[in-house]
């Protein structure tokens, strides 16, 4: 079956590192803390919060595939969850469910929380990867929390195979 859908590559596996890195890291959440030099920064050393966190994830992601194309796409992922969403959005990119984000088919999603206080996670095989007050950088099972089946969800990499 042909994608017919933008798409970024990224490894689930390569995601969970990533953020396994932060959590070793031991740095928590900072409401508004962003990560201004994404293509120098490597060392976790501050706060940071989930759209900041999100956007470190894919532009490090994509980085490390070599793919120019997306490299440069992911350059251009916007912070503030909003913006994120918009950005997407514009973009075309294929939207899902809340059922999809517990597959575990290699897809890499991107979750959306709307209301007065947003939050971004990516989602991949079940999991998310994000950063949330109380803990900071975290892995936590998708459906988990009741707010994440209210969330808007898309396909950034689709499923293995396609």
């Amino acid at each position: 079956m042909a994608w017919n859908y933008p798409r970024l590559d990224m490894r689930p596996e390569k995601l969970k590192a990533l953020t396994q890195f932060w959590i070793d890291a031991g740095e928590g959440y900072g409401l508004g803390s962003k990560i201004d030099d994404l293509p120098s920064f490597k060392d976790p050393d501050h706060k940071v919060d989930c759209s900041g966190f999100v956007r470190w994830l894919i532009w490090h992601a994509v980085a490390d595939t070599g793919n120019s194309v997306d490299k440069y796409t992911a350059s251009t992922f916007p912070d503030g969850s909003w913006n994120q969403e918009q950005w997407v959005k514009s973009r075309s990119y294929k939207k899902s469910g809340f059922d999809a984000g517990l597959l575990k088919d290699g897809a890499v999603r991107i979750a959306f929380k709307d209301g007065r206080i947003r939050h971004v996670v990516l989602i991949a095989n079940g999991m998310t990867f994000e950063s949330h007050g109380g803990k900071g950088p975290a892995m936590r099972r998708w459906g988990s929390k009741s707010w994440m089946k209210r969330c808007t969800v898309y396909v950034l990499t689709p499923p293995e195979g396609m």
